[in-house]
């Protein structure tokens, strides 16, 4: 055979194969959404976001999703952090064996960035264009007026694998297309009234008894934030505005007198947290 008559058939079978597969020859594209604010309720438990899916053009054989949140306002729904029925991710059927596989892990970023990763495969595929594709679950946390972000996170690290994508039917079994999806991130808003106040306030006195004045007394809340006032010419000191409900710590800066720090649960008003030097 001659090499041209080679490549003319090599071609040929090449086409048969893409068709007997199905490859789609228009591009796969997605686009994923979370609602643009959803409003809850302090202390509210197991509310579930709707992931949505639209502009599906291509058959999904499974996705990885990675959401951002701030887990001082909302945390994972423990342990049900998401749910399939009535999505597009059915259930698996464990005598059929069929439906999506599913599993989640949280990564903790940091004090106010967390990341909810929600990994699926289905089988039968998913070949709706739009719809629910699934449900994140959250319990509420954080007092009301604060908000979190929920940012699907589609950053790919330098030589990593991107952390938000689909996986879709190309042709070649076990080989799937890989495609970042376009994203609509959302907010979450805790209504309600805001946090109640207090106050905190005290003396800070020598062991003879007697104030010190120009003492630096330092509190720190519980996100680790950190506010500092000086006593006054009798020892006196007082911080307002305090989030009620919260632990905090508060310890005197002296370079000159030893004082052991306090820890306390601000629930309400506290007019006498005082500290004595050590002898």
């Amino acid at each position: 055979m001659s090499i041209k008559a080679l490549f003319t058939y090599t071609v040929f079978a090449i086409a048969l194969l893409m068709l007997s597969f199905g490859v789609e020859v228009k591009a796969q594209t997605a686009t994923i959404s979370v609602p643009a604010n959803t409003s809850v309720t302090p202390g509210q438990d197991d509310v579930n976001i709707p992931i949505t899916l639209s502009n599906n053009t291509g058959t999904i054989v499974g996705y990885v999703i990675e959401v951002q949140y701030n887990p001082q306002v909302i945390v994972p729904n423990d342990p049900a952090r998401i749910q399939t029925g009535g999505t597009l991710t059915i259930p698996f059927d464990a005598n059929t064996e069929l439906g999506c596989l599913t599993a989640t892990g949280i990564t903790m970023n940091s004090a106010t960035v967390n990341t909810l990763r929600v990994a699926v495969s289905c089988n039968p595929p998913i070949t709706a264009a739009n719809g629910t594709l699934i449900f994140i679950r959250f319990d509420v946390v954080g007092a009301g007026g604060t908000t979190s972000p929920l940012n699907f996170n589609v950053t790919t690290p330098a030589g990593g694998s991107p952390p938000t994508y689909f996986e879709f039917e190309s042709g070649t079994p076990n080989q799937p297309t890989r495609v970042v999806p376009t994203t609509n991130n959302g907010t979450v808003t805790v209504t309600g009234a805001t946090a109640a106040s207090v106050n905190l306030a005290g003396q800070v006195l020598m062991a003879n008894g007697r104030g010190l004045k120009n003492a630096q007394v330092r509190l720190t809340t519980a996100d680790g934030t950190t506010r500092t006032v000086m006593s006054s010419a009798f020892g006196y000191y007082r911080f307002t505005d305090i989030q009620a409900g919260q632990t905090v710590t508060v310890e005197i800066l002296s370079k000159r007198y030893g004082f052991q720090p306090r820890t306390v649960n601000v629930s309400g008003d506290i007019s006498n947290l005082n500290f004595i030097a050590e002898p």
